[in-house]
């Protein structure tokens, strides 16, 4: 019998420590031009963010390359109620390496 193994060699001498995300714990969505959409500082192009209810219940999905633009609606453009959103954003900064971040954000009025 015969195993394979697959093994990446990465030099961490030359890699760049990634520049760390800030996300933000709340934003208004009220159309006065401050903090009107949820915005994550230093995201990665290479990017998934998972927005649930609390109860889990999935309210934005972006399969790749979030822009920052969730403005407090679900999937068909509806206003969410004001409250508490569970996050989950994953992304790659470097090739092979993953992050995975996870917390809430809540809308204000």
């Amino acid at each position: 019998m015969v195993d394979s193994v697959l093994v990446n060699l990465i030099n961490c001498d030359t890699l760049t420590p990634p520049l760390p995300l800030y996300i933000p714990l709340a934003f208004t969505p009220n159309g006065d031009g401050l903090n009107d959409g949820w915005t994550i500082v230093n995201l990665p192009e290479e990017n998934q963010v998972i927005i649930t209810n609390k109860w889990g219940g999935e309210v934005m999905l972006n399969q790749m390359n979030y822009q920052n633009d969730w403005k407090g609606t679900n999937s068909s453009d509806t206003k969410l109620p004001l409250g508490v959103y569970v996050y989950q954003v994953i992304y790659t900064k470097h090739p092979g390496i993953r992050y995975v971040k996870k917390g809430w954000v809540t809308m204000l009025k």
